[in-house]
């Protein structure tokens, strides 16, 4: 695995050293994108503003693209997301004890989650120097596309956007992949960039962000979520194939499951029974009972809809029948 996460965190190690001490990543807004700071957290009543002036953020500013065989002009028309994915993919098959280069022609996949998001100007108003490049830069499907490109996979390459579920979602498809032989490795997760204070400002609007910048997630205090970013990526084979190959094992998926909350209060207000019967869904697939499980790493919006159907749903599948020392 690889990533990147606000508070400089470079390496999985980085990022559970950060877990067991308790640092602090969440800092005040950017100075190298260009942003009205001024204008942008003067007034939260006005519209283009933001009622917070805090979020969690990379440097995505710096990339190698040399290293990649890609030109400055067309590195500078790639979107953020592209430049730390493409580095965050390439660190994962080093960690995996794979030369990247030698992945070309192989029957390797790349599923990769994006919150699309705005940058640079529009197409038809590129400045001369991007011309001709914008497309490739901002598409989604060049998240993926690129990867598979630059490393000459030959698995499919698929770009995806489900929000925050994401991450997961590319790690169900890659597994669902390798289980039905249409790839032998995988490489699956999820990136963010904001170019643009665009989510800022309209989760503003929606008065969804927590007034200190600081998300609550779970509890009676709990005001609004925060905007952060970071990207992460695992590679993934069949079991059988990975110790055949004598590969370290750091974790099996036993099994997964999706769906969607259908119709609910509003497009974006989730829905506990949804979840609930995910959560039964996937238990089933991975062969388990509630009983079998210990532990649940949480989405924890810290948004009193969204935490309530969590919980509700968490509640339900795993309080029942629990014993009470568990």
């Amino acid at each position: 695995m690889a990533c990147r996460y606000p508070g400089g965190l470079a390496s999985p190690e980085e990022l559970w050293k950060f877990l067991t001490v308790g640092s602090e990543a969440i800092s005040d807004f950017p100075s190298d994108r260009a942003w009205d700071l001024e204008r942008l957290h003067s007034d939260p009543d006005r519209a283009g503003s933001s009622s917070v002036d805090r979020g969690g953020f990379l440097d995505a500013a710096e990339f190698d693209a040399s290293f990649f065989g890609i030109s400055p002009r067309e590195a500078v028309a790639m979107h953020p997301e592209q430049r730390v994915m493409l580095e965050v993919s390439w660190e994962a098959c080093e960690h995996a004890m794979l030369d990247p280069r030698s992945l070309n022609g192989t029957n390797t996949g790349v599923f990769a989650a994006r919150l699309s998001t705005e940058y640079g100007p529009p197409m038809h108003l590129a400045p001369e120097g991007s011309a001709g490049l914008m497309l490739t830069g901002n598409i989604p499907s060049a998240t993926s596309g690129r990867i598979a490109y630059t490393l000459g996979l030959q698995g499919p390459a698929i770009t995806i956007d489900t929000a925050s579920s994401g991450s997961l979602v590319a790690i169900h498809l890659a597994v669902q992949a390798l289980r039905a032989g249409e790839c032998d490795l995988a490489l699956a997760g999820g990136v963010t960039v904001m170019p643009s204070p665009g989510f800022f400002t309209e989760f503003t609007r929606q008065q969804g962000l927590a007034p200190d910048g600081r998300p609550k997630p779970f509890s009676e205090d709990a005001d609004g979520t925060v905007w952060s970013e970071g990207v992460g990526m695992i590679m993934l084979t069949r079991l059988e194939d990975a110790r055949a190959n004598g590969h370290r094992v750091l974790a099996v998926v036993r099994g997964s499951a999706v769906n969607s909350d259908g119709t609910t209060e509003g497009l974006v207000v989730p829905s506990g029974p949804a979840q609930e019967r995910l959560i039964v869904r996937t238990l089933a697939n991975a062969g388990l009972s509630a009983a079998d499980v210990d532990a649940v790493e949480a989405h924890g919006s810290g948004t009193r809809a969204g935490d309530r159907a969590e919980a509700e749903a968490l509640i339900a599948v795993y309080g029942a029948d629990r014993p009470v020392e568990r």
